[in-house]
């Protein structure tokens, strides 16, 4: 009973930010007031019934506040007439985009591209259109057909037959220029004659032509990898050497070569190819290659 004189109380005479009653018509009791019936207008009764969808339910504690709202002056936005809510188009955009995936053919479709492929290059092989037509009917799989075209392609290529159309002809043509001038660039960038190459090249079709490109690129690249590698090798040989010009002896190569001394003495044999110095102070002052070349001597690795 205390809990809801409580809530009465609250309803009838709401409080401010600080805690305070607050004053009939203040802005904290508009704002109180239409809190409340915010939240009394979303509770709806238990078993009514709605006649729309998106239609508030309105019950018994909804309709208290309305009246209560409407005594005060506060805008409830339930006296006006229900309108259903209607979906508003997006605005068009100035350009369309493109689909999400490119429309593609049919097997039908593509069965009968293959097909009037078929009877083509028959025509082009001697036989008559009828005598074509026939031939490609028998064919009831896609790859039947595409197998067959390779193999006539093949023959008419033997026979020296253009087999293009026209279309495929222009087309050829027009990327055939680029291809054939980056045949003589690529000649020339491998020291051989740029226009022979370019001539010998423009019997090829523009497919043989991209391979016949990337087959040279490759070849190419791999020949300056080789010679890049050499060039390394070589600097890297001729700094080495230089080091050990440069360095004197390691005492391990000076006992080395002092021990081989005193066996060639004992057993009589001459010193080598290499006349160097007998003592150590000698021995300590020669290079590492030349000492790496007196011990070749001392052991008779010539």
């Amino acid at each position: 009973m205390a809990a809801a004189k409580r809530a009465f109380l609250e309803w009838q005479h709401p409080r401010d930010s600080r805690g305070r009653f607050a004053r009939k018509g203040s802005e904290a009791w508009v704002k109180r007031s239409a809190d409340m019936f915010k939240a009394a207008s979303s509770s709806p009764r238990v078993g009514s019934r709605t006649t729309a969808p998106d239609r508030p339910r309105i019950g018994r504690n909804a309709k208290a506040a309305k009246l209560f709202a409407t005594h005060n002056g506060l805008d409830t936005g339930l006296s006006r007439p229900y309108a259903p809510k209607v979906a508003v188009a997006a605005p068009a955009e100035p350009f369309a985009k493109p689909t999400a995936t490119p429309t593609r053919m049919t097997k039908g479709q593509y069965t009968k591209l293959l097909k009037e492929e078929h009877v083509r290059l028959q025509v082009l092989d001697g036989r008559s259109e009828k005598e074509a037509k026939a031939a490609a009917r028998p064919a009831a799989t896609i790859d039947d057909l595409k197998a067959r075209n390779v193999e006539l392609r093949n023959r008419l290529r033997a026979k020296g037959i253009d087999y293009r159309t026209d279309e495929q002809k222009r087309a050829d043509d027009a990327e055939k220029v680029s291809l054939l001038d980056e045949v003589e660039r690529l000649a020339v960038a491998g020291g051989y004659d740029g226009p022979a190459k370019r001539a010998a090249a423009a019997r090829m079709t523009a497919p043989e032509l991209r391979k016949f490109i990337a087959d040279t690129k490759q070849y190419q690249q791999r020949q300056a990898e080789k010679a890049r590698a050499a060039r390394e090798g070589a600097a890297a040989q001729a700094a080495f050497e230089q080091r050990q010009a440069t360095l004197t002896a390691t005492p391990r190569q000076v006992d080395y070569i002092l021990n081989l001394l005193a066996r060639r003495r004992r057993s009589g044999d001459g010193g080598g190819f290499f006349s160097g110095p007998t003592d150590r102070a000698g021995i300590a002052k020669l290079s590492r290659a030349d000492a790496s070349a007196y011990i070749n001597s001392l052991t008779g690795n010539y």
